[in-house]
């Protein structure tokens, strides 16, 4: 019996921040796409190992294109283009209702940029528990985040599910016996809990 559903965020309870800013920054300073999001990648993973701040990671990365602009409000600039999903989040309160299922996050970020989101779309309070990864100081798919998450709610691997829309960050949790689902959107999702015999 299914007992936790961890999510990711990103790119499933959440639209993604990231493409549209690599796509504003790339154009506002005639830059490839591809470029902007590889040297992005290279200092935000730091800082979602908690090696470096946030602040840090941008100011290192407007450095490496010689972009003179403030570190802090780049980083709000950011987080202003991440968006709500609200079929997901509709999904979540039903999940939650009567207290059939607890739900936890565990998401690849750092913790300024998630302070930064949830002051303007406050996520946390559909979820029981959850992760940040600058927090463990360990990225997805690290077994370390389902570990912790599935020890706080007493939860064995075959009574939890994770759902991440990276195939490659399934692979850790079924290995230790976590069931797992791509995601593809919410009806998928809601048909595939279903599956599993999540009621809904």
């Amino acid at each position: 019996m299914i007992k936790l559903i961890i999510f990711d965020l990103c790119g499933v309870v959440f639209h993604c921040e990231e493409p549209p800013f690599f796509m504003y920054f790339a154009k506002e300073h005639n830059l490839s796409v591809n470029e902007v999001e590889e040297i992005f990648t290279v200092y935000m993973k730091k800082a979602e190992l908690g090696e470096i701040s946030a602040v840090q990671a941008i100011e290192s990365f407007l450095m490496h294109f010689n972009v003179k602009a403030d570190a802090a409000e780049m980083l709000r600039k950011l987080s202003s283009f991440k968006a709500i999903d609200q079929e997901a989040v509709n999904l979540l309160k039903k999940l939650r209702a009567d207290h059939k299922y607890k739900l936890a996050y565990l998401t690849n970020s750092s913790l300024q940029l998630m302070e930064l989101s949830e002051k303007r779309l406050p996520i946390r309070q559909y979820f029981d528990f959850g992760i940040i990864s600058e927090e463990i100081k360990a990225r997805k798919p690290d077994k370390k985040g389902f570990a912790l998450i599935m020890e706080n709610f007493n939860a064995k691997p075959e009574e939890t599910i994770f759902i991440d829309d990276a195939a490659k960050n399934l692979g850790n949790a079924k290995e230790i016996g976590i069931k797992t689902i791509i995601f593809q959107g919410v009806n998928q999702l809601a048909d595939d809990l279903k599956k599993l015999e999540v009621k809904i």
